[in-house]
C-alpha cells in the first residue's frame, strides 16, 4: 500500500506561499526574521513559495513543450520514476544515478549497477519520456568519468577508459546513444570536463595533466565531429563550462577569474578577475535575447558549508559588466542540478532548496 501511495500522489508538487512581498526596485525587500535583501540595481524579490514532496524525491526543473514545469524523480527500494508535471510516472530501466534533459523528453542513467557503491565502470544508458531504453554503452569508460547532458538530450563524456585506466577520452552521443564521435587524448593528458551544446554542435573541454591534476589546464573548443577549433591556457585552474545563449556561448568558471567564450570560433569574449563560485554546474543563463547574462553565485569565503547565501548577478553579455546584484534573504544548499526555470525581459524564476524564487528584473 505504501509504494501504491507514493507513485499516485508524487506527481502533484504542492506549492505552498512562503511570503509574497511588494517592493520597491530601489531598495531591498525585507521579512520579519527572513532577513535583508541586498540590492544594486533593478532587481526586486517578488515572492518565494516552499515546493512540499516527498521524502527521497528529487524536483527537476524542466520545459514540457516550452513551458516551464517542476517534475521530480521519485527513489523507491526496488526503482526510480520519472514524474513529468501532471503526467503518470514513468518507471526508469535502471536504479542508477539519472539525468533529465531541459526538455523533459531524454533521460539519462550511468553508473555501474553491479556495483553501486564502489562502481568499477560508467555505463550509458538512453532512455526516452516513456521509459523505454533506446542505446546504451556499456564497459567503455571507467569510474572516474564525467557526464554532460545538453538541453535537447545530447550527452558528452570526458574521462578514461575502462579497459585501459591511462587512456582518457572526450565522446559525444545523440539522446538515443548514437555516437558522434570518440576522441582519445594524447599520453599525458587528461580529460576533466565536457560540456555539449544543443544538437551536439560544440563541445567544451577541459583538460590537465595526468600526473598533476592542478597543472596546465586548457580549455578546448571542440565541433559535433571532434575537430579541435580553438585551444586556452591561461584561465587558470579550471571548474565549471555552461552552454549558453541557446548554445552559441560557454560561460567558464575558473578558480580566480571567468570568461565568456564564442561558441563558433571559440574565441573570448571577454574574462574576469574574480573569485566566482555558481550554486549549480547550470547557474548561468540569458534572456530571450541574449543580451543578459545571469550567474547565482554563492557567497564564498573558501570553506565549504551545507547553507549559502545566494547572490544573482546580472551581466551584459557583450563586455561582461555588472549591472545588478541581488542577494536572497534565506541560506539554500548548492545543487546539481538547473536552478534557472525560467528567464523573461523582466522576470527570474529559481529552484533554490525547495523554494521557488520569482525576481522581478527589467534591464535599464
Amino acid at each position: 500500500m505504501k509504494k501504491y501511495w507514493l507513485l499516485v500522489f508524487a506527481p502533484c508538487l504542492i506549492l505552498q506561499p512562503v511570503t509574497t512581498w511588494a517592493v520597491d526596485p530601489a531598495g531591498g525587500a525585507t521579512s520579519k526574521g527572513q532577513g535583508t535583501a541586498i540590492v544594486k540595481g533593478p532587481v526586486s524579490l517578488v515572492s518565494r513559495t516552499e515546493i512540499k514532496s516527498l521524502d527521497k524525491q528529487k524536483i527537476v526543473a524542466f520545459k514540457q513543450q516550452g513551458v516551464p514545469s517542476l517534475g521530480s524523480l521519485q527513489y523507491n527500494k526496488e526503482d526510480i520514476h520519472w514524474l513529468p508535471t501532471q503526467a503518470s510516472p514513468v518507471k526508469l530501466p535502471h536504479r542508477l544515478p539519472t539525468l533529465i534533459a531541459a526538455n523533459g523528453r531524454t533521460v539519462l542513467q550511468y553508473g555501474d549497477s553491479r556495483h553501486r557503491i564502489h562502481p568499477e565502470r560508467m555505463n550509458l544508458f538512453f532512455v526516452d519520456e516513456s521509459g523505454v531504453e533506446k542505446g546504451r554503452v556499456v564497459d567503455r569508460y571507467g569510474p572516474q568519468t564525467d557526464v554532460a547532458i545538453a538541453d535537447d538530450g545530447y550527452v558528452a563524456i570526458a574521462g578514461q577508459l575502462f579497459k585501459n585506466p591511462q587512456q582518457s577520452e572526450v565522446a559525444l552521443y545523440t539522446a538515443t546513444g548514437e555516437k558522434r564521435f570518440q576522441s582519445q587524448l594524447v599520453t599525458g593528458r587528461r580529460a576533466s570536463m565536457a560540456t555539449p551544446a544543443t544538437q551536439g554542435q560544440r563541445v567544451a573541454v577541459f583538460t590537465t595533466d595526468t600526473k598533476n591534476l592542478l597543472a596546465s589546464h586548457r580549455l578546448e573548443l571542440l565541433d559535433g565531429t571532434g575537430k579541435k577549433l580553438a585551444e586556452h591556457k591561461d584561465l587558470g585552474i579550471l571548474q565549471k563550462a555552461i552552454a549558453v545563449a541557446n548554445g552559441s556561448m560557454f560561460f567558464i568558471q575558473a578558480k580566480n577569474r571567468f570568461a565568456l567564450v564564442d561558441a563558433n570560433d571559440g574565441s573570448l569574449l571577454w574574462t574576469r578577475d574574480k573569485v566566482l563560485r555558481l550554486v549549480s554546474p547550470f547557474g548561468a543563463a540569458t534572456d530571450p535575447q541574449n543580451k543578459t547574462l545571469f550567474l547565482a553565485a554563492v557567497e564564498w569565503d573558501g570553506k565549504p558549508k551545507a547553507l549559502y547565501k545566494w547572490r544573482i548577478e546580472v551581466r551584459d553579455i557583450a563586455t561582461g559588466k555588472e549591472l545588478a546584484s541581488f542577494q536572497l534573504p534565506d541560506s539554500y544548499p548548492s545543487s546539481h542540478e538547473r536552478i534557472f526555470i525560467q528567464v523573461t525581459d523582466n522576470k527570474i524564476e529559481l529552484l533554490a532548496g525547495n523554494e521557488r524564487v520569482e525576481l522581478d528584473w527589467s534591464r535599464p
